[in-house]
């Protein structure tokens, strides 16, 4: 294991030491805080392309620690921590489905975010960025009578005031007309005492 002086201590552990020095760190009274994927690809970290980043706190000396763990391998892989930090399933299930890094001896180490049947893993950098097509569907309007919410393409025959909102015909009154706008206030009358006057 290798130290290096940052402000909080960051430690490189090999994949084969991971899991007693996981142990030794829980004896000594650290937690583990996160736990990510990281794939170094464009990178020059080292020889293995993926990582899991560890970052672990100890309550009692309010210190934090970074451990970087490559995984290695094809599929990259290495020990799980969910034995030791049982905290760690969901976040070795999120490095598993977005970057497929492995942990052997995970109880349940299936993805959590992609459904079963996505082929890949999202994360990669070399990941296809625009692989899925995507699908623009209509949504239903609020306001179909409103200018420009008629979903067939046609004018809704309103008028409209500089701001878009629809102008009152002259068929209205002002109480239909205080009606159909749930977002008007009352207008005291001039003998009322109202609360802005």
């Amino acid at each position: 294991m290798s130290e290096s002086s940052a402000r909080a201590p960051v430690a490189y552990v090999a994949a084969g030491d991971w899991a007693a020095r996981a142990r030794s760190l829980k004896d000594e009274g650290w937690a583990l805080s996160d736990l990510a994927g990281l794939d170094t690809i464009s990178l020059d970290s080292g020889s293995e392309r993926f990582e899991v980043v560890v970052q672990l706190f100890q309550a009692g000396g309010r210190q934090r620690r970074t451990i970087h763990v490559p995984a290695e391998g094809e599929p990259p892989s290495l020990p799980s921590a969910v034995p030791v930090w049982p905290a760690a399933d969901f976040l070795e299930r999120e490095a598993f489905d977005m970057f497929g890094i492995h942990f052997e001896g995970h109880p349940n180490l299936t993805r959590i975010l992609m459904p079963e049947e996505w082929v890949g893993h999202p994360l990669r950098k070399d990941y296809g960025v625009g692989k899925v097509p995507v699908e623009f569907i209509a949504q239903p309007l609020i306001q179909i009578g409103a200018p420009g919410g008629d979903p067939s393409g046609g004018s809704s025959q309103s008028e409209v005031d500089w701001l878009g909102q629809a102008v009152n015909s002259k068929d209205d009154d002002e109480n239909g007309a205080a009606e159909h706008a749930s977002f008007a206030r009352a207008v005291p009358e001039s003998g009322d005492k109202g609360v802005n006057q």
